[in-house]
């Protein structure tokens, strides 16, 4: 009798095992991935995405991601909005734009960020046999930006009338980065505001092109030039997923700082570029914390230059 009791008893055990074996989810159910899809502009300032997938900081979050790429940030918002991407990048002025019209985006993360210690973009090249040394001196003149009303065009309006020109009186013009050295040389524009990423040698001795000044500063000392974003509605139904993607872009930023010939070789992967011509040029910083401080500089420019109608709050523009 105590046999069987005994053996029952085990044998009740070994089922109760069993069944909590079963219930209890197994390797692949406990590493189930989301799936994501993200824009990126293909280029070095929005390369964060590139570095996640090589280096596993996606996988690290359970996240499987797909990179789409993007032509600028006004289809990227089309694309987020309509859910064909989760998240995207664009620069933080575009999207105080769409918050100013009511556009419901967020940002859960920063992308590029500006640092007047190392500054890569918003360099304001004249042709070194120029008389142009000042911001007076670009009264009247015509000077190049990549795009008009972005950060690129009100940083350097802010530049120039923060020490002593008048940028009404400017003539701004929207060319392609890549075409602004050439223009500048041929004489056709009088200054351009230019990439160190695109034109490496800008400013170096012996370089037909000389920097007057540095646009960004008159934004702020350090700020960030762009974001991670995605719908506002979207994200509030998936917080998790937001905070995985923004812990992976997080990561990706802070390997990135200490890896330049690493990070170069993964993005040059992706752009089917030179790792050496990559590395070779002035690299981007990318912000860890999406905090106010860094997002309002560029809130208040937009406002400044009637971008938007009135300054707002970062936070409002920030996933908490």
């Amino acid at each position: 009798m105590i046999g069987t009791l005994r053996r029952a008893v085990t044998l009740f055990a070994m089922l109760a095992v069993a069944l909590l074996n079963a219930a209890a989810p197994g390797p692949a159910l406990a590493q189930s991935t989301t799936a994501l899809r993200i824009g990126v502009i293909p280029s070095d300032f929005s390369a964060q995405p590139y570095y996640a997938q090589d280096m596993g900081f996606f996988a690290k979050q359970g996240l499987n991601v797909e990179i789409v790429p993007v032509n600028n940030g006004a289809a990227a918002a089309a694309a987020v909005l309509t859910g064909s991407l989760e998240f995207a990048y664009s620069n933080v002025m575009s999207l105080a734009i769409a918050h100013d019209k009511g556009i419901p985006l967020t940002i859960v993360a920063l992308a590029n960020i500006y640092t007047a210690e190392a500054p890569a973009g918003g360099l304001i090249g004249v042709k070194r046999s120029s008389a142009i040394s000042t911001a007076q001196d670009l009264n009247g003149k015509t000077v190049a930006v990549g795009a008009l009303n972005n950060v690129t065009h009100l940083g350097a309006r802010a530049w120039v009338d923060a020490n002593g020109g008048d940028s009404t009186s400017v003539h701004w013009l929207e060319i392609q980065i890549s075409a602004m050295a050439a223009a500048v040389l041929s004489g056709r524009i009088d200054a351009a505001v230019m990439d160190q990423g695109v034109y490496p040698t800008l400013g170096k001795p012996g370089d037909p092109i000389r920097v007057i000044g540095h646009a960004y500063d008159a934004v702020a000392r350090t700020f960030a030039v762009g974001g991670w974003f995605g719908s506002a509605d979207w994200v509030k139904q998936h917080p998790l997923e937001a905070r995985k993607f923004a812990a992976a872009m997080a990561d990706a930023a802070t390997w990135a700082k200490t890896h330049h010939r690493e990070s170069a070789a993964i993005l040059a992967k992706y752009l089917k570029e030179s790792a050496a011509d990559i590395n070779a040029n002035a690299r981007y910083a990318y912000g860890t914390v999406a905090t106010t401080q860094m997002l309002q500089p560029s809130i208040d420019v937009s406002a400044k230059y009637g971008l938007i109608h009135s300054a707002f709050p970062a936070t409002e523009l920030v996933t908490r």
